[in-house]
């Protein structure tokens, strides 16, 4: 570590606080819960930073502290000045015994303390490989040393990058990808004042821990505490849980940005409240600005999420935000024509949709292909889905069930998530059945899901409940 405790206060702590701060002035920590406000704590202002430095970058300059501590500072400031403002709320999470809480607390500590040791390991090997060197590392590298997004940092992408100890270099590629990674890797090049090879891996790595808390945070609402204490500790100790946390990939981020997005969704649904609008949109932006997968997934779950609206705006059973609320969208909004804006100013484009060696866009050689290489692609799948997964984790069945909360009458059907669990190298397939509010009866019961499936993503987690036993009646805020 050649990162001073000073320096990792202002690299880490400072953007972490300033996401904390900004939602305990949303009210957030006391409606969902200390470790919901943690984990979105980081996601929220690690976007934030990254933006900050997105914007800088823009206008020609690269990160400067004696820009962005101030700025950072001031946004706490403001924020805990609003939080002092705000009336008290009700929080009422749901009670447990002290053995329960003993239990969750010590497995969601091992569960941390295994998260730290795989990334200090992370620590011992510079990055010279694979994607977090050419995708992330390389565009960080160059934004620092070209002071901003200015016509020398493009001229440099051909440029080899030289690694120290004799190890082969790299260089850039897809830099038409989002900003999250380098710009956050940056930012630890401007605090320590100078490149660094294995730091720069900290602050993506820290989307691991964020999206644990998330987890652990969501379940001590929504199941008993035995399933709560142990689904985050066994999604710690998965291979590909493991593997994305020695290396500065975005997937993480995206697997948070997906969770957060989903479970603000489900609370604005049930409370209307603007607050989970805010965690909404903040998913949705933390998606989109880390990588293009993030942009699929946003796509598709806010297709899902449209529908799901429209259908409860004809049923008239769920309470509605005022529309001022809806102003937050324009964050989500606001990050993709970033990455656009970006890539028109640059001309960048992705091979998806562009030509690429080949000589056509790739999914026109997919779609000529299909016929001679789809029963391929189709068993490859299925082998990963039904024989990789259960390998990973040991267990004999891999897929979660969608259990609605039930409540005293008179209820709506409660809303819940449901995931299968992580695998490599393929995307988990995670699912998000919303049940629709029924009218108030004497007895409530759940009616079938009217939008879903959620479309897949990398290493995500979503609270599910694999048995109707383990079910938490009222475990919503």
């Amino acid at each position: 570590m050649s990162l001073s405790p000073w320096q990792l206060l202002w690299a880490l702590g400072l953007p972490w606080a300033l996401g904390l701060a900004i939602l305990e002035a949303l009210d957030v920590r006391r409606r969902a819960g200390n470790l919901l406000w943690l984990g979105a704590g980081w996601c929220c202002g690690a976007l934030l930073l990254s933006i900050g430095v997105f914007v800088s970058a823009a206008f020609g300059s690269a990160p400067r502290l004696a820009l962005f501590v101030p700025l950072q500072l001031l946004g706490i400031g403001l924020s805990l000045w609003r939080a002092r403002r705000r009336p008290p709320a009700d929080e009422a999470a749901p009670p447990w015994s002290w053995p329960a809480r003993l239990l969750f607390g010590l497995a969601l500590a091992a569960a941390l303390t295994a998260s730290a040791d795989r990334m200090q390991r992370s620590l011992t090997t510079p990055i010279h490989r694979s994607d977090e060197a050419h995708l992330w590392a390389s565009r960080a590298r160059l934004l620092h040393e070209s002071d901003g997004f200015t016509p020398a940092y493009a001229a440099q992408f051909e440029r080899r990058i030289e690694v120290p100890g004799g190890r082969v270099g790299f260089f850039v590629q897809h830099p038409d990808y989002p900003h999250l990674g380098p710009c956050l890797q940056a930012w630890i090049y401007a605090v320590a004042g100078r490149v660094t090879w294995t730091e720069n891996r900290l602050p993506l790595e820290l989307f691991g821990p964020a999206l644990l808390l998330l987890l652990a945070g969501l379940l001590r609402r929504a199941v008993r505490w035995p399933i709560a204490a142990g689904l985050p500790l066994l999604v710690s100790l998965t291979f590909p849980f493991q593997q994305a946390l020695s290396v500065a990939y975005v997937d993480l981020a995206v697997a948070a940005g997906l969770l957060l997005a989903s479970v603000g969704w489900l609370w604005l649904r049930e409370r209307g409240e603007p607050r989970w609008l805010a965690l909404f949109a903040g998913g949705l932006a933390l998606m989109l600005f880390a990588k293009h997968e993030g942009a699929l997934l946003s796509l598709a779950l806010g297709l899902a999420c449209a529908v799901d609206r429209w259908r409860l705006g004809v049923l008239r059973a769920a309470p509605r935000p005022p529309p001022s609320a809806w102003a937050w969208l324009l964050l989500p909004l606001t990050c993709a024509a970033s990455v656009w804006g970006f890539n028109s100013a640059f001309e960048f484009r992705n091979d998806l949709l562009s030509e690429n060696p080949s000589g056509q866009p790739f999914l026109l050689l997919f779609v000529g292909q299909a016929a001679e290489r789809g029963p391929a692609v189709v068993a490859y799948f299925a082998r990963l889905l039904l024989l990789d997964l259960p390998q990973h984790l040991g267990l004999p069945a891999a897929r979660a069930r969608p259990i609605p909360i039930r409540t005293p009458p008179p209820c709506r059907a409660r809303p819940v998530v449901s995931c299968s669990w992580p695998c490599s190298p393929a995307p988990a397939a995670l699912r998000a059945s919303i049940w629709p509010a029924g009218a108030r009866r004497r007895r409530c019961s759940a009616r079938p899901p009217i939008a879903g499936p959620c479309p897949p993503s990398w290493r995500g987690s979503i609270p599910c409940a694999p048995s109707a036993a383990w079910r938490r009646p009222g475990a919503w805020p």
